[in-house]
């Protein structure tokens, strides 16, 4: 957070030259408000296009993630969050730990990450079954045998049509045609 406070008062000073610049190159037509209005409005500028960007800049190109679900939430302080919300949450998927086992190729194992601002990433391990629509996260005690199957799961039924569902059997299609499986 103290990188973009410094980045929000350089934006600030950056406006504040800009005025600067701009009334020397009228002469001198500027009344003396405009410069820590012109400050102001470039800090406030920065902050806004921080917090709209985040989760583009979060997701962007080469990152593991594929975002299954996003939230968008308006902020009764933040005044142009009722004109366009802004993304508060996003449901990701980490490629980095997805997995198809060869003899299993019904199930993925991936990483279910929330990302949030502010908020330091909270994410769990899963099995995920696209034939039957269920979700086994892997906690103390569930064992993923040689053949690719679990033991001591707890699976839990995804309704039709869930994101996480969804981005998992896509994403269990996008490996198994890199690998040259054929379904």
């Amino acid at each position: 957070m103290i990188l973009e406070l410094i980045a929000a008062l350089s934006s600030g000073f950056a406006a504040f030259g800009v005025a600067m610049l701009v009334n020397a190159v009228t002469g001198r037509r500027f009344a003396r408000w405009a410069y820590p209005v012109a400050f102001g409005a470039g800090m406030i500028g920065f902050t806004i296009w921080n917090e709209y960007t985040w989760a583009e800049r979060s997701t962007a190109a080469g990152s593991p993630y594929l975002v299954v679900e996003t939230t968008r939430s308006r902020i009764w302080y933040r005044p142009w969050t009722w004109v366009v919300p802004q993304t508060s949450r996003l449901i990701v998927l980490d490629r980095r730990f997805s997995r198809v086992h060869p003899e299993q190729p019904d199930l993925i194992q991936t990483r279910v990450v929330r990302l949030a601002r502010y908020i330091p990433d909270s994410g769990f391990l899963a099995v995920i079954d696209c034939a039957d629509g269920r979700l086994a996260p892997l906690l103390e005690g569930v064992e993923l045998l040689a053949d690719g199957t679990l033991e001591g799961a707890d699976w839990a039924a995804l309704p039709e049509g869930d994101p996480v569902l969804v981005g998992a059997c896509a994403l269990r299609e996008e490996i198994a045609h890199d690998r040259g499986d054929r379904d």
